[in-house]
């Protein structure tokens, strides 16, 4: 052991082993220099008998803000003498040879070699993480939706005989293998058997792993939060910023380059870590937000150690949650800057098909966290920075924000795609349904194309198949929602009843719940089928089939109306009839009488009391006028001769529809008489 007095200056200091700084280190915290002289069999005989001081142990084997400073200093000077001392990375290496001493209370080969040894034939998830053009494998047999994929092993190991599979090249990601959220038991190889494999780790180990790790997590924790003040607060300060930021990146890789590890070598010890690193106070909320200060390089490092730590059921939650709470402030951010760059924060494109593609975690945060809420929300604000006078999207300054707007839409539409989130968000969260028909407003009209006759145009536009894509991905949210609205729940079950379901672990018998995730419901494949199971309203096309003196002519369901008077509230506002100044007299003329039908349609969809097939009464003419809103044209004719009995009026009602359509009214007056109440909505000066 070198003696702190033998050192003489600061350049003579950095030429020293790594390993006789840290016995300098831990000799100025008050070690005896027997235990010392023992190296780290003698510091782990030390902290048996004085477990309070592992923190500061901890702290005193890693190196300091001041050692840092003078390597990074004299790196930048490019003096000779640091060439002949140790980098700062194997530095920190050292330090965690120590600390695993201390984790495992002895060597930390032999007690990682038993804890695998344990756990042979036990695995239970793959979680094998995949880089850019990793080969991997779908398969549509065993995935529950397209985003499922596994390791090339993981397939070769499976039995996957007349499987429909194809191979695929992966951007980032992990396997799916044993995950059975994700992947049906049949198709796990024989390796990975399921999360209920995962044995928890020996008291024996958590005694020992706990208390230094706990430490270790509190002192990386202020590290990350010391940059993180730094850079917001102070940014003009480089020197000072420049040093906490290299501490921090060089801390962080060895950190998690130490976990990954641990979990790759035991299942019940990554469990362990999982668990102990999200009851952290604080860390796992700085480990988020860290790709905002650290390097790519570790921040893909550190991002590979949470998809891996994501096999933890319980961890994947609290993930999600702080996930959610994060989200907002990218977008913000990327609106801010107004450019696509969406790799600068990865952790986004990364983790959402991680947490939103889940049919036992989304439903839960849709109603705790209000997740669609805050994605509707996040999708207002790009719309809002967008938009033009007129209130719609002006393209040119879209394109800009064109990738952010595809993550949150993509998103959207993978919460929209659980069977139960349209069911819910339809029922009980009506504000929600009105934000979105408030959000398509926007992309009404958003991109006139105008044909231009007798020049050529030399330069094509190269933007002009991006809201094509927009709308289409806005299209396949609103058809799960009208799906949603129509599925009324049968038996009457419950909305917490949903959504408690969705918090089984294992589905095998509920492939609906499964393939809602698609966006295709398998057995819903449209909103006609789904009613008609519900026994909700008739679907069928021939009117024959249907008697009016023996079949019952129930209302439709709550929902579904408050649907569609929203729709149509929203298509009058898109119209802007209630502002049209050069209508013609005639209609003028003819529209009082209609224009109040067509109001006083809205007021019966809005308190329930229409009905589609027969109304309740032929001297309800109002009822009439309008009723072709539930029907097509073509429907109403093909049903004439059925339909005579009941003195439905078609032709005139299709004239009365026609009139209606074109005719204006007064949007206060509408509101006064048809207003919904509601808790209100997410975009309060959209209406």
């Amino acid at each position: 052991m070198v003696d702190k007095m033998e050192i003489e200056s600061p350049l003579d200091y950095l030429r020293l082993d790594p390993q006789d700084r840290i016995l300098r280190r831990l000799a100025q915290l008050g070690v005896p220099e027997e235990y010392l002289n023992g190296l780290q069999p003698g510091l782990v005989a030390f902290v048996k008998d004085n477990k309070t001081c592992i923190p500061q142990i901890v702290s005193a084997i890693l190196p300091t803000d001041v050692e840092v400073e003078e390597v990074f200093k004299e790196a930048e000077l490019g003096s000779e003498k640091l060439s002949e001392g140790p980098t700062m990375k194997k530095q920190f290496r050292q330090s965690m040879g120590w600390i695993q001493w201390l984790i495992f209370d002895g060597n930390p080969s032999a007690a990682l070699t038993k804890l695998s040894e344990m756990t042979v034939g036990q695995r239970g998830v793959c979680g094998a993480v995949w880089g850019q053009n990793d080969i991997a494998y779908k398969c549509r047999t065993c995935g529950y939706d397209p985003t499922c994929a596994i390791c090339v092993p993981c397939f070769e190991n499976g039995n996957h005989i007349g499987h429909d599979y194809s191979v695929i090249y992966t951007g980032s990601g992990c396997c799916d293998c044993g995950d059975v959220t994700a992947w049906k038991r049949e198709g796990f190889c024989s390796k990975h058997k399921g999360v209920e494999q995962i044995q928890p780790l020996s008291e024996e180990f958590a005694e020992s792993v706990r208390p230094v790790l706990n430490a270790l997590f509190s002192f990386w924790k202020g590290k990350l939060m010391s940059v993180e003040t730094i850079c917001v607060e102070n940014p003009r300060a480089s020197d000072c910023v420049a040093v906490r930021k290299k501490f921090a990146n060089e801390l962080t890789f060895v950190i998690v380059e130490l976990l990954l590890g641990f979990c790759k070598t035991s299942e019940s010890l990554l469990s362990f870590i999982a668990r102990l690193l999200f009851s952290h106070t604080g860390l796992l909320d700085i480990l988020v937000r860290a790709e905002r200060f650290l390097i790519d390089v570790v921040v893909k490092k550190l991002h590979e150690l949470l998809l891996k730590l994501l096999g933890e059921p319980i961890f994947k939650y609290e993930f999600a949650k702080v996930f959610l709470s994060y989200y907002p402030s990218v977008v913000s951010d990327v609106i801010k800057e107004c450019s696509n760059r969406p790799l600068k924060y990865p952790l986004l494109s990364t983790f959402s098909v991680q947490i939103f593609t889940v049919p036992t975690l989304t439903p839960r945060l849709v109603k705790e966290m209000n997740l669609l809420a805050m994605l509707m929300g996040c999708l207002g604000d790009i719309f809002i920075y967008c938009a033009g006078e007129d209130g719609r999207l002006q393209v040119a300054k879209w394109e800009y924000l064109y990738e952010i707007t595809l993550r949150v839409v993509e998103d959207i539409r993978f919460v929209m795609s659980h069977v139960v989130v349209p069911k819910y968000v339809t029922r009980d969260q009506q504000d929600i349904s009105r934000t979105w028909m408030k959000l398509l407003a926007f992309v009404q009209g958003m991109n006139p194309q105008k044909r231009e006759t007798g020049l050529h145009i030399e330069e094509e536009n190269e933007i002009v198949h991006l809201p094509f894509i927009l709308c289409h991905s806005i299209a396949n949210i609103h058809t799960l929602l009208v799906v949603g609205a129509f599925s009324v729940a049968s038996n009457g079950e419950a909305d917490d009843e949903i959504f408690l379901s969705t918090s089984e672990q294992d589905r095998d018998d509920g492939d609906s719940l499964r393939h809602a995730k698609v966006g295709r419901l398998s057995q819903e494949s449209s909103a006609c089928n789904a009613v008609g199971r519900n026994n909700a309203i008739p679907c069928s096309s021939k009117g024959s089939d249907i008697k009016s003196d023996t079949f019952p002519h129930p209302k439709l369901p709550p929902s579904v109306l408050w649907l569609i008077y929203e729709c149509l509230r929203a298509i009058e506002n898109c119209l802007g009839v209630d502002n049209m100044s050069g209508l013609h007299s005639s209609l003028n003329s003819i529209s009082g009488s209609n224009v109040s039908a067509f109001k006083r349609t809205l007021s019966k969809i809005r308190k329930g009391e229409y009905t589609f097939g027969r109304l309740a009464s032929s001297t309800e003419d109002h009822g009439a006028h309008c009723s072709s809103h539930g029907y097509h044209a073509g429907d109403l004719e093909s049903s004439k001769s059925t339909m005579h009995d009941d003195k439905l009026r078609i032709t005139g009602e299709i004239d009365s529809v026609k009139t209606c359509n074109s005719a204006g009214f007064d949007d206060i007056e509408m509101e006064g008489e048809c207003a919904v109440e509601t808790g209100g909505t997410t975009f309060s000066e959209f209406v």
